[in-house]
Formats: C-alpha cells, sequence, structure tokens
C-alpha cells in the first residue's frame, strides 16, 4: 500500500472517531457495557495516549519510553477529550502528509 493510501485511510477512520465523539453527550462518557470494563471516556483517553505513544516512541523516535496514560478522572469533560484527540493528531498528520514512498 502506497504511503499516502495509507495516511488517506487513517484519516478516514479519524473522521470517524470526530463523528462519532460529536454524537457523544458528557454522561455517555461513563457509560461501559459490562462490570470492569472501560468507559468511553477510558477508551477515549486510551486512544490518544496510543497515537501519542506512537508518534513520539515509533515514528519519530523522541522518547525512548511510552508516555503514561492520561488521567481517568471524572472531570475530562468531552469537549476537553475531543480538543485532546485532535491536539495529539495534528503532529501525527503534520509527519505523515509530506511523506513520500522512498520514505
Amino acid at each position: 500500500m502506497k504511503a499516502q493510501t495509507r495516511v488517506a485511510h487513517w484519516a478516514r477512520v479519524r473522521e470517524g472517531l470526530e463523528r462519532t465523539t460529536d454524537k457523544l453527550t458528557e454522561s455517555d462518557l461513563d457509560y461501559s457495557p459490562f462490570e470492569g470494563s472501560w468507559t468511553v471516556r477510558a477508551l477515549l483517553l486510551h486512544v490518544a495516549q496510543e497515537e501519542l505513544g506512537e508518534f513520539i516512541c515509533g515514528m519519530i523516535r523522541v522518547l525512548k519510553e511510552f508516555p503514561p496514560e492520561y488521567s481517568h478522572e471524572d472531570d475530562s469533560t468531552l469537549m476537553s477529550i475531543q480538543e485532546l484527540l485532535r491536539s495529539v493528531h495534528r503532529p501525527t498528520v503534520d509527519y505523515l502528509e509530506p511523506l513520500t514512498e522512498s520514505d
């Protein structure tokens, strides 16, 4: 698969995540499908942590250790989580978009 095809694929995946979070309410963040499972809040924070970790440890190798989890505290609002997701995604896109096949 060509580099730009991969970038376009993940852009569509990200758009789906954004559309999904736009449908959520604050109370949805505390939903978990069964006892002991992660809440929606925890899953979204995990997505942010994974992207940050894969970018700074895997792609650009700035850190040798994976970053710690984001706090799952109840004061994480939907808006703050959406902004976190955007803020960790921006550097990834900025890095990936100019890549060529030789990269």
